[in-house]
């Protein structure tokens, strides 16, 4: 258990996914200098209630699973504001909030992903998540008129499906749904779903039509 920093944000940080942030409220700036300081990452929590600009005093409501964020770049922009670029890390879950600071910060215990339990079923998974992304990231560049592929996913089963999740436009509450799975052959199946979904939405409003009725490989 541990004592973190908190950021309510209307987003859902992934691990290993990049965050940019622009800093101007002084609680945030003191947040931001004090991690560096301390060389210490914030925790990243979606808003149930509430907005990240809330005054002191109104309610808010996060979501207790989030994701911490090591700062990698501060950028000044003048009058103490300044852009950042963390990356997610590590899983947690707020055990207590805390409202003596300015900021929010909280007791948190850290998350671990289950390993995959079958390494033969997990790899074929994999195969099927990787062609919904790339079909995926097709048929919405074809959408925004801005064509786009990927050539390189990453290998890794955890590494891959955060990757996947951050990429979808979807609600946020069914992100937040992806963060809190906690072993990674339910997560890799879950993000293949969703991306399966938008797949279908997206060929039915593209010229390139998606024959879902002949998938390359078994959906099951």
């Amino acid at each position: 258990m541990k004592r973190l920093p908190l950021f309510p944000l209307n987003t859902v940080l992934f691990p290993g996914m990049p965050l940019t942030l622009h800093i101007f409220e002084d609680r945030y700036k003191l947040l931001v200098g004090r991690c560096l300081a301390e060389k210490q990452p914030f925790g990243v929590l979606l808003l149930q209630e509430g907005t990240p600009e809330h005054r002191a005093g109104q309610k808010i409501t996060t979501y207790r699973t989030g994701c911490t964020a090591s700062i990698m770049q501060v950028q000044p922009v003048g009058l103490g504001r300044m852009n950042i670029l963390a990356f997610g890390k590590d899983r947690f879950n707020v055990l207590a909030y805390d409202h003596s600071e300015p900021y929010l910060t909280g007791e948190i215990d850290l998350l671990q992903l289950e390993p995959p339990l079958d390494s033969s079923h997990t790899l074929q998974d994999l195969d099927q998540l990787r062609y919904w992304i790339k079909r995926y990231i097709t048929l919405l560049g074809k959408s925004e008129n801005a064509p786009a592929e990927v050539k390189n996913l990453p290998s890794d089963p955890a590494k891959l499906a955060y990757f996947g999740a951050s990429l979808l436009k979807i609600d946020l509450v069914k992100k937040q749904s992806l963060l809190e799975e906690d072993h990674v052959d339910s997560l890799v199946q879950e993000v293949s779903k969703q991306y399966r979904k938008e797949v279908t939405l997206l060929s039915m409003m593209s010229e390139d039509h998606f024959e879902e009725s002949n998938p390359p490989f078994s959906l099951n």
